[in-house]
């Protein structure tokens, strides 16, 4: 059997996107593109893991996610 590819948007649209990545590398160089992909990937990981349960607000400011703060290097509510 074959792998079957998901269709997400058009060929057009697929390299549209190439060449935004692209020109987005030629610009600011892969190095800086890595770290702020692995930025990103830090910071949406951290705000899933601090999610509230039923529903309630978390805090969107760095550092104190899901209304943490640390006080003396220990993790207090």
């Amino acid at each position: 059997m074959g792998a079957h590819r998901v269709a997400v948007g058009s060929r057009a649209e697929r390299q549209e996107a190439q060449q935004r990545v692209k020109a987005a590398v030629d610009s600011v160089g892969r190095e800086e593109i890595y770290r702020g992909t692995v930025f990103l990937v830090g910071v949406l990981t951290g705000h899933l893991i601090a999610e509230p349960t039923g529903g309630g607000q978390s805090s969107s400011e760095p550092g104190v996610l899901g209304g943490h703060k640390r006080q003396e290097g220990v993790l207090r509510q």
